[in-house]
């Protein structure tokens, strides 16, 4: 459990770390530590190691309201209601404010997608085989639901996208298939959501690959949502589906993908269901 924070010393950490964005933004670089200590000299209730993992409940708020996040400051797996809605509350209220956050997350776009991050992206192994969580009813309040958060994040879908589209195009272009770089497609953008997959790649011996992008700012542990129709689509293209999964993302992206159907590379857990009056 997030220890509970005052209204006040909420509001102050808030202040402080869209000050640090701010700066970053301006091009000032932040010794995010220095501000750490300064915050506990001004309230010694807190240490400056509290101070710090206070940051990353912010970022977790962050990140799960599809909000870029301060690098570095990887986001916590908890964090307290009241932080939350003073975060949005304070957004909303301030649209200069939300404005800077969001050109914050442009800029780590801008830099993530250029050929020379993507160049230094290298795809990791997947993380180990695990059993499918046992289903738990408690009817009890339970932690943030990361998966379901993450999947409604459409900001956060689209740059994940945006990251491997340049990285597809670089690859081919390092191996000489300029012709089939500039061919790769953003499918989700050209033709909307419901193909079944986010972009159109090819093997620089021209073979197709239907890539399906998950992106989380957690780390490659964390799960995901998959719609019925990519799993179908995945069964349809077993030899050309590939699934690319992006971890740490608002850390500056990490990436390990997985091929061939979804069911056969992936555990799935039924977690919603479409209802309707009958």
């Amino acid at each position: 459990m997030a220890e509970d924070w005052t209204q006040q010393e909420n509001t102050h950490a808030l202040t402080t770390y869209l000050t640090m964005m701010r700066r970053e933004v301006a091009g000032e670089k932040v010794v995010k530590a220095h501000e750490y200590r300064r915050l506990h000299e001004e309230n010694t209730n807190r240490s400056a190691k509290a101070y710090e993992f206070k940051m990353q409940n912010i970022s977790a708020v962050l990140a799960l309201n599809d909000l870029p996040y301060i690098t570095g400051l990887t986001p916590a797996d908890a964090y307290q209601n009241l932080l939350e809605e003073m975060l949005l509350e304070r957004l909303e209220n301030d649209p200069a404010e939300r404005a800077m956050v969001l050109s914050y997350g442009k800029g780590l776009l801008q830099r993530w997608t250029r050929p020379e991050a993507t160049a230094q992206l290298q795809v990791e192994a997947p993380p180990a085989g695990s059993a499918p969580p046992e289903p738990k009813r408690t009817f009890k309040g339970s932690k943030i639901d990361h998966a379901a958060r993450e999947h409604a994040c459409r900001r956060l879908g689209r740059s994940g996208e945006e990251v491997v589209l340049a990285f597809e195009r670089q690859q081919l272009t390092a191996a000489g298939r300029t012709d089939l770089a500039e061919a790769v497609e953003h499918i989700s953008r050209t033709e909307g959501d419901g193909t079944g997959y986010d972009i159109l790649s090819y093997t620089p011996e021209e073979a197709k690959k239907y890539i399906e992008v998950k992106t989380t700012n957690f780390d490659k542990t964390t799960s995901f949502l998959i719609t019925d129709n990519e799993a179908a689509f995945s069964a349809t293209q077993p030899e050309h589906y590939h699934l690319y999964r992006l971890f740490e993302f608002g850390s500056g992206p990490k990436l390990y993908t997985l091929r061939g159907p979804i069911e056969q590379t992936c555990w799935m857990v039924a977690k919603r269901f479409e209802a309707g009056v009958r």
